[in-house]
């Protein structure tokens, strides 16, 4: 085992973020996982309960922390952040990503005195890299900011923004509710939540964070019949023809792939272990978000 691996734990390790990442750590040649907790499935065999890691792990599920770690991942959802960080104590030098909302808005935890960076590594890579907090952005959030940030941050819209969002099943947690159940979201489409999501906050604020935009964004959002990914359909008037904002977008992803991949490639030590941390602060927006311009 190599003396540099970064050794991580996760909170809430077996909901769909937590094995999702579990999956994304396992396979990371710089990780050591050092726990995964659980309190609905404590020392049962991971794959046992996350079936697709059959033959990548003989690890249990734990019900203890273990403090000698450098990257903490919170993943038991919102408001337990918070909760979490009140009752427990942790060294100063564990570095923290919340997968929750928690941290996205108010960025800050007065009890530990640990301040949070908004972790979306298109919009945040500088500051991500220097900070020990990272509050992951929201699923919707990631696929609207993506979609519309090279257009805001060129001055390319036009007043109003209109959007239609359509999530997957998956985005509503592990826990089973009437909306989530099968026979009603199999061949079904509804909307909720019209106009006041609440990803809109973290929207409005972090556009603001990259550009003057101050108009209305009107986000509709859908329950899906489909179980993983998000379906982003934003428009607006421009200036500029539909083909010519899709290059734009095209080219300014196309550079932050190839710097990112640039520095993981050049990099070793300390500055490699500062990067993958970045890595992992995008974790969150690991599963599939398509997004079109329509």
């Amino acid at each position: 085992m190599k003396k540099n691996k970064i050794k991580v734990g996760i909170i809430g390790a077996s909901g769909y973020t937590g094995s999702e990442l579990i999956r994304l750590l396992l396979l990371h040649p710089n990780i050591e996982l050092k726990f995964a907790l659980s309190k609905t499935n404590k020392n049962k065999k991971i794959s046992d309960i996350l079936i697709d890691l059959t033959g990548e792990t003989e690890m249990i599920f734990s019900d203890k922390i273990e403090k000698d770690i450098d990257v903490l991942f919170l993943c038991a959802g919102h408001n337990k952040s918070i909760e979490f960080l009140n009752n427990n104590k942790l060294d100063d030098t564990i570095k923290i990503i919340d997968l929750s909302q928690d941290f996205r808005n108010d960025n800050s935890h007065k009890k530990s005195k640990r301040n949070f960076i908004y972790g979306l590594p298109e919009i945040n890579q500088d500051e991500i890299k220097k900070s020990s907090n990272v509050a992951n952005p929201g699923c919707f959030a990631t696929a609207i900011l993506l979609g519309l940030s090279p257009s805001i941050s060129n001055g390319l819209v036009n007043g109003e923004i209109n959007i239609n969002a359509t999530t997957g099943s998956t985005g509503a947690g592990i826990i089973p509710s009437e909306k989530t159940h099968f026979s009603w979201r199999n061949s079904n489409v509804s909307w909720y939540k019209p106009f006041k999501h609440q990803h809109l906050k973290e929207i409005k604020k972090t556009l603001l964070n990259i550009s003057s935009y101050k108009s209305s964004i009107n986000l509709l959002t859908y329950r899906g019949t489909f179980t993983r990914g998000i379906y982003c359909s934003i428009y607006f008037k421009s200036d500029k023809s539909i083909d010519e904002i899709i290059n734009l977008s095209d080219r300014i992803y196309v550079m932050f792939d190839g710097r990112i991949s640039g520095e993981f490639d050049n990099r070793t030590g300390q500055a490699d272990r500062q990067l993958i941390g970045l890595a992992m602060a995008g974790a969150g927006k690991t599963w599939p978000h398509d997004i079109r311009y329509l």
